[in-house]
C-alpha cells in the first residue's frame, strides 16, 4: 500500500511534470565606429545624407523580437518579426545577434548543443555547436525588471565580459542566447566585441514572461549535420557554382 501511494505521489506531483515558460525579447545590435570606421565611409559614400543615414541605420538599428520557449532541459528562441502598421517606409537595415540569426535556434542543455536550420539553395542542413557554459560571477546588484527581482552577474568569453541579469525565482540556466551558467533564467543580456575595429555592442532585454502548460520546442531533425564552422565554406562552394552556373549561360 505504502509504495503504491508513493507511486501515485510520483505521477501527480507537480515535480514530476516539466515547467514550461515563454519570454519575449527586444534585441538590439548597435555598431559603435571607431574613427577607422567612420574615414571608411568617408572614403567609400561621398553623398552626405547617405552616408549620414547609413552610419545612424548602423549605430541605432530598428528593434528587433525574439521568442523564447523552454523548460529545464531544452529551449528554441525563434526570430518573430515585428508587423508595421507604418505607411512610412522603415530602415532597409536588420541588424540581429550574430549568435542567434533570424531563423530559430534549439538547445539542449543536457548535452550542451545548439542546433540549427540552415537552406543552401535548397540543400538542407542542420548546424550544431556547443552552448557556451561560462563561470559568471554575482556582483551584489538587483534590479526590478517584469516585476521580478533579478540578480547581475558578469563573466568573461574570449577576453570579452558578459553582462547579465537572471532570476533565481525561475532556476534553469537558460537563456535565449548561446551563454549560459547563471543559477536562474537570464533576462537582461549585454556583450560587445570589436570588427574591423569598431565595437558591435549587443543587448537583449525581456519585455514579456509567462508560465505556460505547454510550449513549442521542436528539434531539427532535417538536413545533413554539419558543424557551424564548415557553414561558410559550404556557403562560398554554393555561390561559386551559383556564379559558374549563370555566366555560362
Amino acid at each position: 500500500m505504502k509504495n503504491t501511494f508513493l507511486l501515485f505521489y510520483f505521477l501527480v506531483s507537480p515535480f514530476s511534470f516539466a515547467q514550461y515558460y515563454t519570454i519575449i525579447y527586444d534585441a538590439q545590435v548597435k555598431i559603435v565606429y571607431s574613427e577607422k570606421g567612420l574615414a571608411w565611409f568617408n572614403d567609400r559614400i561621398k553623398d552626405p545624407v547617405e552616408r549620414r543615414s547609413m552610419i545612424e541605420q548602423n549605430s541605432n538599428p530598428p528593434i528587433i523580437q525574439y521568442t523564447f520557449n523552454f523548460n529545464q532541459t531544452e529551449s528554441l528562441t525563434v526570430y518573430t518579426p515585428k508587423i508595421n502598421n507604418s505607411q512610412e517606409g522603415g530602415s532597409s537595415i536588420i541588424r540581429a545577434p550574430f549568435t542567434i540569426g533570424l531563423g530559430e535556434m534549439y538547445m539542449d542543455y543536457t548535452k550542451g548543443k545548439i542546433l540549427k536550420n540552415y537552406d543552401v539553395y535548397g540543400k538542407r542542413y542542420i548546424g550544431y555547436d556547443s552552448i557556451r557554459r561560462l563561470d559568471f560571477k554575482d556582483t551584489g546588484a538587483n534590479k526590478i525588471l517584469l516585476g521580478r527581482q533579478v540578480t547581475h552577474a558578469k563573466a568573461e568569453y574570449n577576453n570579452h565580459e558578459i553582462e547579465v541579469w537572471y532570476d533565481p525565482a525561475i532556476p534553469y540556466a537558460v537563456s535565449p542566447d548561446v551563454f549560459s551558467g547563471t543559477p536562474g533564467v537570464i533576462l537582461e543580456i549585454k556583450y560587445a566585441y570589436e570588427e574591423e575595429g569598431n565595437e558591435i555592442v549587443t543587448h537583449l532585454v525581456a519585455t514579456a514572461i509567462k508560465q505556460v502548460k505547454k510550449a513549442t520546442i521542436h528539434k531539427p531533425t532535417k538536413g545533413q549535420l554539419v558543424h557551424e564552422s564548415a557553414l561558410e565554406a559550404i556557403y562560398n562552394e554554393a555561390n561559386e557554382r551559383r556564379n559558374k552556373m549563370l555566366n555560362n549561360r
